[in-house]
């Protein structure tokens, strides 16, 4: 295997391991409920994200807006999580699978990057995978958009 295609297939198995991350979050935050009462359930990380988004406003935000209307801010987040899952696992419209996990990477770094043992770093490495997917060719292996022949 030469120097190139050990790149992509390098590439192809870091599109598909985020995809696997996306897709073994949604274990905790299930419908109907997304783990409303388990301590480590969707409602947790809102009640997280009231207390300790990186600013005032987001913290606002999810007090009046994200934990009354709980049920449906959870199938928005088990929806776009699933579709960045599945995305990126299958290679299929890889690049708005990567959009849409990149800014849910942004999303859970403002919502709890503020709160106590929550390691920062790896919040940046989550998002700077997705910028990494997005900016290279990712998809040229294994994948359903190369099948395809679409441009990945």
């Amino acid at each position: 295997m030469d120097e190139r295609e050990r790149v992509l297939v390098t590439l192809a198995a870091m599109r598909v391991l985020m995809g696997i991350l996306w897709l073994s979050h949604l274990i905790w935050k299930l419908p109907p409920d997304f783990g409303r009462h388990r301590s480590n359930g969707l409602m947790h990380s809102f009640l997280w994200a009231e207390r300790y988004a990186v600013i005032g406003p987001l913290r606002d935000l999810v007090r009046d807006e994200v934990i009354p209307h709980y049920t449906v801010f959870g199938y928005i987040v088990f929806v776009v999580e699933a579709v960045a899952g599945i995305s990126l696992l299958l290679g299929f419209y890889t690049r708005v699978g990567a959009s849409i996990g990149l800014a849910g990477a942004i999303v859970i770094a403002l919502f709890v990057g503020g709160a106590p043992n929550v390691w920062r770093f790896g919040l940046v490495l989550f998002i700077a995978w997705h910028i990494v997917l997005l900016a290279t060719p990712c998809a040229r292996r294994f994948s359903l958009d190369d099948r395809l022949g679409r441009d990945p």
